[in-house]
């Protein structure tokens, strides 16, 4: 049964308590390269303000680091 909602899954590497950044990398789970082993918490959540506005996000699942 479809019910039409729009999902992304954001999958951090390991979260810190650091300073922000103010970068990250996301890649599609099905994409080759390698992420970092953590991310600050201040930058997941911008990071995941970001994919909340791109639609071609919409359907995927990304892993994050910094």
């Amino acid at each position: 049964m479809r019910r039409g909602l729009d999902w992304t899954i954001v999958r951090p590497s390991g979260l810190t308590d650091k300073r922000a950044t103010g970068s990250w990398q996301a890649l599609e789970t099905s994409e080759p390269g390698t992420l970092r082993g953590t991310i600050p918490r201040a930058d997941l959540a911008a990071c995941m303000l970001e994919v909340l506005e791109d639609d071609a996000t919409i359907g995927s699942a990304l892993g994050v680091s910094s």
